[in-house]
C-alpha cells in the first residue's frame, strides 16, 4: 500500500508543469545605436503657472523656457529674464571639469553660465555666447562630457540647415536636426541619419557642401516683423502688452 503511495506520488512529479511562461524579449539588432533627445524643461509655464507642455518652447539668452501655450511663447520673449527666474527659480552648478564648448579644463576665474536652472563652468569668455545660441548642447555635454559633438551644420533628414539647439544623441554622438519633426524621424533608422549627417559634416569641412538655408527662416522673420508692428501699434494706443 504505502509503495503503490509513493509510486502515485513519483509519478505525479514526472509530468510536466503548466507554468507561465515570460515572451523572450525581442532582441536589437547587431548593428543598432542608441538615440535619445536630451531635455532640461521647466515643469511649469512661468506665464501662467501651468504644467509646461514638452512640445511648446522658445529659445532666449537665457536658455530654453518651456510653456503651456502658443500665446505664452510671445510673453516670454518680451520678458525673457522675468521668465527664465521664474521658471528655473533654482539654480544648481553642474559640476562639469571641462569645458562643453572646447572641452578644455574649465578655468575658475571665468564666472559660470547659467542656463535653464544649471549653472555651467567655462574655459574662457569666449565661450560665453556659445552657451547662449546652443544652450541644449552646452547642458548635454556638461551633464555628460563624453559626448562627441559632431557640429554639422546640415540636418541629416531635410538637407537643410541645422537648428542648433534641436538635437538628439545617436550613439553618443550630439547630431543637430532642422526641426523636431526631421529630428522623431531620425529615430526610425538612427545609424543612417548618423552616417549621413557624418557624411554631410565632411562635405562640408571638404567646402563641397552647399548649405540650404531652412524654409521657416522667412517665416520667423515675418513674424518677428509682425509682433513688432503690433508692439508699436500698441504703444500708440497706450496700451500695455506685457502685463496683458
Amino acid at each position: 500500500m504505502i509503495a503503490s503511495f509513493v509510486f502515485a506520488v513519483a509519478l505525479v512529479g514526472s509530468f510536466p508543469q503548466n507554468t507561465p511562461t515570460k515572451p523572450a524579449p525581442n532582441p536589437q539588432p547587431a548593428d543598432a545605436v542608441s538615440f535619445r533627445v536630451p531635455e532640461f524643461a521647466n515643469a511649469t509655464c512661468p506665464i501662467m503657472g501651468k504644467p509646461a507642455s514638452a512640445s511648446l518652447f522658445t529659445d532666449t539668452e537665457f536658455g530654453r523656457i518651456y510653456v503651456c501655450c502658443k500665446p505664452c511663447i510671445k510673453k516670454v520673449r518680451k520678458e525673457a529674464e522675468k521668465s527664465w527666474k521664474t521658471a528655473y527659480p533654482v539654480v544648481k552648478p553642474a559640476t562639469n571639469t571641462a569645458c562643453p564648448i572646447t572641452g578644455k579644463d574649465v578655468d575658475a576665474k571665468v564666472p559660470v553660465v547659467a542656463v535653464q536652472g544649471v549653472s555651467i563652468a567655462l574655459c574662457c569668455t569666449d565661450c560665453v555666447p556659445k552657451v547662449t545660441t546652443s544652450s541644449q548642447i552646452a547642458l548635454a555635454k556638461a551633464e555628460d562630457p563624453k559626448l562627441v559633438d559632431l557640429e554639422n551644420r546640415a540636418c541629416p533628414i531635410t538637407g537643410e540647415e541645422a537648428d542648433a539647439n534641436t538635437i538628439a544623441v545617436i550613439d553618443g554622438t550630439i547630431v543637430r536636426f532642422a526641426t523636431s519633426k526631421a529630428r522623431d524621424a531620425a529615430k526610425e533608422d538612427a545609424k543612417a541619419a548618423l552616417e549621413k549627417a557624418r557624411t554631410l559634416r565632411q562635405q562640408e569641412i571638404d567646402g563641397t557642401l552647399k548649405l540650404v538655408p531652412h524654409p521657416d527662416t522667412d517665416a520667423r522673420a515675418a513674424d518677428e516683423a509682425k509682433d513688432e508692428k503690433d508692439d508699436g501699434r500698441d504703444a500708440e494706443d497706450g496700451t500695455s502688452r506685457k502685463n496683458s
